[in-house]
């Protein structure tokens, strides 16, 4: 967490942090300070609800947020390589409160593997008999879909919220999926015939990262 706790330093010491009265922003975006009960609430709202897309709706709302926000580290901080990319992501992640986060590994332009502990939104759900982080695997894939330059997705292979110690995540390309054997996950956590179109729509708007 050292590299994240400098990171935060380095903004605050450049200006690129700045906090008044009623404004947080960094690098120009105002950001927002939430309990983590929102997350939950909103977690809650999900596995209750009887709408057929809700789910997905969340996980887009959360893909396009995090897309966003990185593109723009990406751009300002003119990284490169994904090598680059890759690691200010897991940093910038590791500070937004949902949890440590930690590699397992990964490929450019194909996957993300990693586990997250300390997740509060997880513990809040503990016991449970499924994966709970809908709002955090969207952040996951498009914070990864910035970095790895194409669209990429998250499954959740093993939940917090389940096993009471940590959230595994591989957030990756169909194909990585299929690779790692994962590809069922989606009819729990994902309608990629409902998501697709509308993160292509999305980065046909937006573009990619401008480095």
């Amino acid at each position: 967490m050292s590299g994240a706790y400098g990171l935060f330093g380095k903004w605050l010491i450049s200006g690129q942090l700045k906090i008044s009265e009623g404004d947080i922003s960094l690098l120009g975006q105002r950001v927002a300070m939430l309990p983590t009960s929102f997350f939950v609430e909103m977690e809650k709202t999900v596995q209750k609800s009887n709408s057929p897309t809700l789910r997905d709706d969340v996980y887009l709302w959360a893909w396009k947020i995090a897309y966003l926000y990185i593109k723009k580290f990406v751009e300002e901080y003119g990284l490169k390589t994904f090598e680059e990319r890759y690691k200010w992501g897991m940093d910038i992640a590791s500070l937004a409160g949902f949890g440590d986060y930690k590699t397992i590994d990964y490929h450019d332009k194909e996957y993300s593997y990693f586990y997250i502990i300390n997740n509060p939104i997880a513990e809040a759900f503990y016991p449970s008999k499924k994966a709970v982080d809908t709002f955090l695997r969207g952040i996951n894939a498009g914070g990864g879909t910035a970095c790895h330059m194409q669209i990429v997705n998250c499954l959740e292979t093993d939940c917090q919220a389940i096993n009471g110690q940590k959230c595994v995540f591989i957030t990756g390309t169909e194909r990585a999926h299929e690779k790692f054997g994962v590809s069922d996950l989606y009819a729990e956590q994902l309608d990629l015939d409902y998501v697709l179109p509308q993160q292509k729509e999305f980065l046909r708007k937006v573009g990619l990262p401008k480095v």
